[in-house]
């Protein structure tokens, strides 16, 4: 039988464990996780010296381990003003070169 302060009785035959995460620690690990997806690609290229571990450490927060995380910020917001009354250029589309 479970009590009202969320641990379980010896005494009951079946019990559910409840897992409560706090926000703070559901961070921690997606934090972890990140970091160790970070590693996994920089070791990838090739064994880093001790210096570069330490940059990479130190500013592990620019670098993106998924292309989910590039192109995005929220410390800026951008405003095209247009003038009044100007009208759309419309072009035809042009080829990209296979070179790109």
């Amino acid at each position: 039988m479970a009590s009202t302060d969320g641990s379980c009785d010896a005494k009951s035959d079946t019990t559910t464990p409840i897992l409560v995460q706090s926000l703070e620690n559901d961070d921690a690990v997606r934090e972890a996780a990140r970091d160790h997806e970070l590693w996994n690609q920089l070791e990838k290229e090739e064994p880093l010296e001790s210096v570069i571990r330490k940059v990479v450490e130190n500013f592990k927060d620019v670098f993106a381990v998924s292309d989910s995380e590039l192109g995005k910020t929220h410390l800026t917001e951008c405003v095209i003003k247009l003038k009044e009354g100007v009208q759309p250029i419309k072009q035809k589309p042009r080829p990209i070169p296979l070179a790109i």
